[in-house]
C-alpha cells in the first residue's frame, strides 16, 4: 500500500493496457482505445480524503465497488468507478446514499 498524503491509500494490482472496441475500429481508420485501469474511489464525505483501488480487470473493479458499498455505504459516503481510456478517466458507476447506484449512460 502506498500513501500519498493524509487519507490517501492506493491499492494496486498489475494493470496492463488492453484494447477496447468491437474489433472493426481499425477498419474505420482508428486505433482501438487502451484501458489503463479500472479505478474505484471511496470518500467518506464529498471532496474528503479518498481510498483508491485500481484493477486491470473490469469485473474485479465492479466486485470492489459493490463490496465497498456493502461495508462503507453510509450517508455522506461517495463511491465512484471509472475506466481510464487513452489517458482520460470515464465514469462507469457512482453511488451516494441520497442518489443510490447510478450507471453512466443508463436511462
Amino acid at each position: 500500500m502506498r500513501h500519498d498524503g493524509p487519507g490517501h491509500q492506493h491499492l494496486h494490482d498489475r494493470v496492463s493496457p488492453r484494447p477496447v472496441g468491437d474489433g472493426d475500429d481499425q477498419d474505420k481508420g482508428r486505433k482501438p482505445g487502451r484501458i489503463a485501469g479500472h479505478e474505484v474511489v471511496l470518500r467518506f464525505r464529498p471532496g474528503g480524503p479518498a481510498i483508491l483501488g485500481v484493477w486491470s480487470r473490469p469485473e474485479m473493479a465492479d466486485e470492489k465497488i459493490l463490496e465497498w458499498l456493502g461495508t462503507h455505504g453510509q450517508p455522506g459516503a461517495v463511491l465512484t468507478l471509472s475506466a481510464t481510456i487513452d489517458g482520460e478517466r470515464h465514469p462507469v458507476k457512482s453511488w451516494t446514499h441520497e442518489g443510490g447506484l447510478q450507471v453512466a449512460g443508463a436511462a
